[in-house]
């Protein structure tokens, strides 16, 4: 019985084949928030290669959805190359900011100055690694 009162009703979308109660509008597709978000988590994967699978979220963003990456989308993705040491993907994605009319910033920054911290870290654990072994040669223990 309607007495007037002011009732709610809830409205219904559906969003590829499910339900969405109280939607203010139909989805369409992730935004640029959900995409911030995957790459992010990408980026702070514990699993090797990870960051990879970041950076083509980063491309699909723009190639499948036509949505603008920005400096939060791209930062993160290379928050995930300074972990990995990827320095050369990492200056890769700053030169594509720029490209794009991206402006970076001290965040942005950071993260590539870190991946290059760790690429020299990992290529100095190489070089260690290295030399360690030749000294074994150098080592006789019948003197």
């Amino acid at each position: 019985e309607h007495n007037g009162e002011n009732e709610q009703k809830e409205s219904h979308r559906n969003t590829r084949g499910r339900q969405r109660k109280g939607a203010r509008k139909p989805l369409q597709g992730p935004d640029e928030v959900a995409y911030r978000l995957a790459i992010s988590a990408c980026a702070r994967s514990r699993e090797e290669g990870r960051y990879k699978d970041g950076i083509q979220l980063l491309n699909e963003m723009k190639k499948d959805w036509n949505l603008k990456s920005d400096v939060v989308a791209y930062t993160a993705a290379i928050a995930g190359c300074a972990d990995a040491g990827e320095y050369q993907i990492a200056l890769e994605l700053l030169q594509r900011m720029k490209e794009e009319e991206v402006e970076p910033n001290v965040v942005t920054y950071s993260a590539v100055i870190g991946a290059c911290a760790t690429a020299s870290a990992k290529a100095a654990t190489r070089i260690q690694d290295d030399d360690d072994d030749d000294d074994t040669y150098l080592v006789d223990s019948s003197w």
